[in-house]
């Protein structure tokens, strides 16, 4: 699974359906489906680039946690799956540097799932820890938050994704990279703190991925990649393509 967060990018319709249309060369020649990339573009090319393109999924970048109101900018889950988005990332590092808490980012899980979208949720810690074994402790804390309450829906190992995805680790904040023992360390916690309440909860990574990364984390367990900036790019996203699926 790769999923495209395309950001506050490109600058217009024209350039989104160009970009599409060079994945799609590029799918077709490693025999790909396309519904196999999930795409995160701008909210505003939803609904034309879902007509365009319909074999491939696209999906919003965030939503607000309330489905209406006096709440000027914001778009409502319900809004997204009108315009025919089929998940949601929530809780990007960027977002949070916006001033997002994870509580706030727990009720936007709640929304969209009412609303039957899958979410891609992002995990991690902010700050690069000066012991990685202290690790687990602030994975802890952002759990117990941002998985209140979701024992009220069935079937979250189909509709919830958990990226993680250290903000030290992206390329706008780089204060180093994640080893794959970092990685492995990880997802070791992560599954004996959610299997007890959540069994098959897809895991994949999301910290500056590009073809090297790919690379690195192929033996970890996950289940795929987010992928930024680089999806921006036709030929990294060839390159990254290449990586994961030879």
């Amino acid at each position: 699974m790769l999923i495209l967060n395309w950001k506050m990018n490109p600058k217009s319709l024209t350039e989104a359906n160009k970009l599409i249309f060079a994945y799609e060369k590029q799918i077709q020649d490693l025999k790909i489906k396309p519904r196999s990339i999930l795409i995160a573009p701008p909210s505003l090319f939803l609904p034309v680039l879902v007509q365009k393109h319909p074999d491939f999924i696209f999906g919003g970048q965030n939503c607000s946690d309330q489905d209406q109101g006096a709440l000027t900018g914001e778009i409502s889950a319900s809004m997204l799956k009108s315009a025919g988005a089929g998940f949601v990332i929530l809780g990007h590092s960027e977002r949070k540097k916006m001033g997002e808490s994870l509580a706030l980012i727990n009720r936007k899980i709640i929304a969209a799932l009412k609303n039957k979208i899958k979410v891609v949720l992002c995990f991690g810690e902010i700050v690069k820890p000066k012991n990685f074994q202290t690790a687990p402790s602030e994975w802890r804390r952002q759990a117990k938050i941002l998985f209140n309450q979701l024992d009220q829906f069935k079937n979250l190992g189909r509709d919830l994704i958990v990226a993680f995805e250290p903000a030290w680790a992206i390329s706008v904040n780089r204060q180093g990279s994640v080893s794959i023992e970092y990685l492995n360390l990880f997802i070791r916690w992560f599954r004996a703190e959610t299997e007890k309440k959540i069994k098959h909860l897809p895991l994949i990574y999301g910290g500056s991925v590009d073809a090297k990364v790919v690379k690195l984390f192929q033996s970890a367990e996950i289940k795929g990649f987010l992928i930024g900036s680089k999806s921006l790019e036709p030929s990294e996203f060839g390159k990254i393509s290449r990586a994961y699926y030879n």
